[in-house]
């Protein structure tokens, strides 16, 4: 006779993993300003590039893998999944699975603020103000990492004034490139590049959090990465071993389990020290 194996559940959330991302390359920048002793170092500048580039993309991650995941918590929500959403109310609760239940390509098709807008109107909550803070920044932020991801190149005058819309609006939001502050006969850097700074990579990560967080204290719920249960973004959930045989199968499934419980402590000390980066994050 056979007997019946545990049950081992992981979800899995990827807003976690792209927060801690946008932290360590923005970290990663900050190790690596180019400035005039190793101008001539490419390879200084590119890792600089690549840090900064790699906080803008993951900063937006987060917010959209923020927002699916809290529509799905609640369309899917039963057992320990329920209990973590349940301050959201029956009533609000039952509201975002009917709309679902209308329209099941909700996430696919809304922008990432309009996402979070629904979301607020759903819980019975005032939606942000889309000429206000932090809803301004969180939108630039998205613009930013559209031009990034979507870029289209064109040929440029130099020698003539070509600020971009985009560019304009990011004037003042944070300083430039360090190297574009050396002698102009030194270098130039057009845009987007010129824009890619440790500085603007901290920009990021404060826009998109200002506005996850106003976002959660509207509605009252703790963040995801605020629970120590979902440290690696993942929610482990598995039978009592104990009283179980001692077979091959059911020894294999505790090293499993083992090594689930390892990554999400190990995960916790990458989250706490992630946190802890956005109070003494360098300048």
């Amino acid at each position: 006779m056979t007997n019946e194996l545990p049950k081992i559940t992981l979800r899995y959330y990827f807003s976690i993993e792209a927060l801690i991302s946008a932290y360590t390359n923005t970290n990663l920048s900050f190790k690596n300003i180019p400035n005039q002793n190793n101008l001539e170092s490419s390879e200084v500048d590119i890792k600089y590039t690549s840090s900064v580039l790699s906080a803008v993309i993951n900063s937006v991650i987060f917010m959209e893998a923020t927002i699916n995941e809290l529509f799905l918590d609640v369309t899917e929500a039963k057992d320990d999944l329920l209990l973590k959403i349940k301050s959201l109310g029956d009533k609000s609760i039952t509201q975002i699975q009917n709309y679902f239940k209308i329209d099941d390509n909700l996430l696919k098709k809304e922008s990432i603020l309009k996402k979070y807008n629904l979301a607020l109107f759903l819980i019975g909550q005032e939606k942000f103000d889309t000429r206000q803070e932090p809803y301004q920044s969180a939108q630039l932020l998205i613009e930013l990492r559209n031009h990034l991801t979507h870029y289209k190149i064109k040929t440029i005058d130099i020698s003539q004034e070509n600020s971009s819309k985009l560019e304009k609006k990011l004037k003042g939001k944070f300083p430039l490139h360090p190297l574009c502050h050396l002698p102009e006969e030194s270098i130039y850097y057009p845009f987007p590049r010129n824009h890619l700074s440790h500085d603007c990579a901290k920009w990021a990560i404060e826009s998109s959090r200002n506005f996850v967080e106003a976002f959660f204290n509207k509605i009252k719920l703790q963040p995801v990465y605020l629970i120590r249960e979902y440290n690696l973004g993942s929610f482990l959930t598995f039978e009592d071993l104990s009283n179980k045989s001692n077979s091959h199968q059911y020894q294999n499934r505790l090293r499993i389990i083992h090594y689930l419980r390892v990554l999400t402590k190990n995960s916790l000390a990458a989250i706490t020290k992630c946190l802890a980066w956005r109070d003494r994050i360098k300048v």
